[in-house]
């Protein structure tokens, strides 16, 4: 089979779509001098959003006649950034840089159909294919090479019922976005509640750890934890890394590639449930410096690491959520030395480590502020999972619909799917 590069995809599509050139479905609008309008930003993820609400710096120009107009329906893309799928479907009037290109529709386009398909790997390849420039960093796809893009496109009612479909997913997937946000917030907040005032107190200390409750205990970390010095047994090679979101994890599984078994004999052993601190850490790093072993039964860490197990008496759970938190990073800060921190590193020795201040609720207190914010967890992992289900769905959705390999039936009497 011969492929054109300038379409998309490797199929055949139906009968009743055609291939059109972008020109046909697009005409480039350069038009601008209204410099009082709200400007926006074209993202990835997010769409087209107030550019005050980006995470880019403002670097627009006071004089914001040459900005170009938007209004609904056009189709925004990153001239620079299109082989990337940095494009968006316009809902408001507004302006945005001269460096977008903005895409007018001409007839017989829905723009949200068409916003979809931008989105679908292979029509982002021939955009790859067709931007201009000699390394990723300076390549562009400008109008007059974008115009000539071959783009299938089914009947208008078939335009718009895929654009539907793939639109009640989305609009699932951001009422599951909203609710993890929620949750976080609602575990931020009991975070800050319970690892500071507990659970019922009337009456309060303040201490070298901040205002805690009357009846929590003041102790060193030595107190709560012991040390683990114990070299490589058994000649365990599951070396580990502290990464920020996923925990202690393996070095083969992290960086994709085997480790030297050089000297591993004297890395230091761990077993399920045990710690390891990376006392030289960026104190910009995430608040994850600390990290329990979970994914795995043992494993062996650099002696980079300060390594420790919590004594029975405690509870697991309630100090790693304290040590994801600000008021550990807050007592890990305080003893750093001044030199460290001015070069961003905060480089604790041990003696010092082990000498830190920790609050001590009773024990029983520990496993219900543990109880609870496992539950919030728990309740951030399941929708976690459905987002990750939706998202799936939508690829899936989007393979099938905007190749025309599965159709849609556009009688409303109809299902949807044949």
């Amino acid at each position: 089979m011969i492929i054109d590069p300038k379409k998309p995809l490797i199929n055949d599509i139906p009968n009743s779509w055609a291939y059109k050139k972008a020109s046909e479905l697009f005409s480039e609008s350069k038009e601008n001098n209204r410099p009082e309008l709200k400007l926006y930003s074209v993202t990835k993820d997010r769409g087209i959003i107030p550019q005050s609400e980006s995470n880019k710096r403002d670097i627009s120009s006071s004089n914001r006649e040459k900005y170009k107009i938007i209004k609904p329906n056009y189709i925004v893309y990153n001239t620079m950034r299109m082989w990337q799928g940095i494009s968006a479907v316009s809902q408001n009037t507004g302006i945005v840089s001269p460096a977008y290109t903005v895409l007018k529709p001409i007839k017989n386009v829905n723009t949200q159909f068409i916003g979809y398909l931008f989105k679908y790997q292979p029509m982002i390849n021939v955009f790859h294919r067709y931007s201009q420039g000699l390394v990723n960093d300076t390549l562009n796809l400008k109008y007059q090479n974008f115009k000539d893009i071959l783009i299938p496109v089914p009947p208008i009612n078939e335009q718009q019922k895929i654009a539907a479909i793939l639109s009640s997913v989305d609009d699932a997937i951001e009422k599951t976005d909203q609710i993890i946000e929620q949750t976080e917030t609602v575990k931020k907040g009991l975070m800050q509640e319970l690892l500071t005032r507990g659970i019922d107190h009337t009456e309060f200390k303040d201490t070298p750890v901040g205002t805690i409750p009357k009846e929590w205990d003041v102790l060193n970390f030595k107190d709560v934890f012991d040390r683990i010095t114990t070299k490589n047994v058994n000649n365990n090679q599951n070396v580990l890394t502290i990464s920020g979101e996923q925990g202690l994890i393996s070095q083969l599984e992290y960086f994709n590639k085997s480790v030297s078994s050089k000297n591993l004999k004297n890395y230091i052993h761990l077993k399920k449930g045990d710690f390891a601190y990376n006392k030289s850490y960026s104190n910009g790093y995430p608040l994850g410096a600390i990290k329990n072993l979970e994914r795995y039964d043992e494993g062996i860490v650099s002696t980079l690491y300060i390594c420790f197990r919590l004594k029975d008496t405690y509870n697991l759970g309630f100090y790693k959520y304290y040590f994801d938190s600000p008021y550990w990073h807050r007592q890990v800060y305080s003893i750093a030395p001044e030199g460290g921190r001015s070069h961003g590193l905060l480089n604790v020795g041990v003696k010092d480590f082990f000498e830190i201040l920790i609050p001590v609720p009773p024990i029983e207190e520990q496993k219900k502020i543990n109880e609870i914010l496992y539950s919030v967890d728990q309740k951030n992992i399941t929708e976690n999972n459905k987002l990750e289900n939706l998202q799936n769905i939508k690829q899936g959705l989007m393979q099938q619909l905007l190749t025309g390999r599965v159709r849609v039936k556009v009688d409303d009497s109809e299902e949807v799917l044949s």
